[in-house]
């Protein structure tokens, strides 16, 4: 009696003698000229005992249910583990190849630039070549006009007999 829970033991104490006669009879473990011959606390006791013999049983099946239960969630635990693992390699991944396709963005700016910067410079210098070559123009128009000038100084010079 001590093994079941009190509210229990309370039912069985207060159930006639009867119905105590009629619950050990469904529970088959005493024949029926037994039954008849026991006393109201052998009654109690044999219905006390197979109330604790099932709450043992149950005990035991939810014991195995529970192992089971923390087996498979174990399971589902390490599944979720490898998922995640997964996807944290798969988002290292995305991040490495963005990285390598800015770098190569970076990289193909620069050749770029530097093209530019040479196509620059080039247009530079011949821009440079061609104000020379105007100015070595115009210098050797002057030179020429001068020259003319100077040729028509020394004529005038030398009809007047300087």
């Amino acid at each position: 009696m001590d093994q079941i829970p009190a509210d229990q033991a309370e039912n069985l104490r207060k159930a006639s003698t009867e119905r105590l006669r009629a619950m050990a009879a469904r529970i088959g473990t005493v024949d029926d000229d037994e039954l008849a011959n026991l006393d109201r606390m052998a009654l109690i006791q044999v219905v006390a005992e197979d109330i604790v013999a099932k709450s043992d049983t149950e005990r035991g099946a939810t014991g195995r249910r529970g192992s089971q239960k923390t087996e498979l969630s174990m399971e589902v635990d390490r599944q979720l583990e490898l998922k995640k693992m997964e996807m944290e390699q798969k988002r290292l991944e995305i991040k490495m190849e963005t990285r390598r396709m800015e770098l190569e963005a970076t990289r193909m700016e620069m050749e770029k630039n530097r093209g530019t910067e040479k196509m620059n410079k080039g247009i530079k210098t011949e821009r440079m070549n061609k104000g020379i070559k105007t100015e070595c123009l115009r210098l050797d128009e002057w030179n020429y006009r001068m020259s003319e000038k100077n040729e028509t100084m020394n004529s005038g010079c030398q009809r007047q007999g300087v």
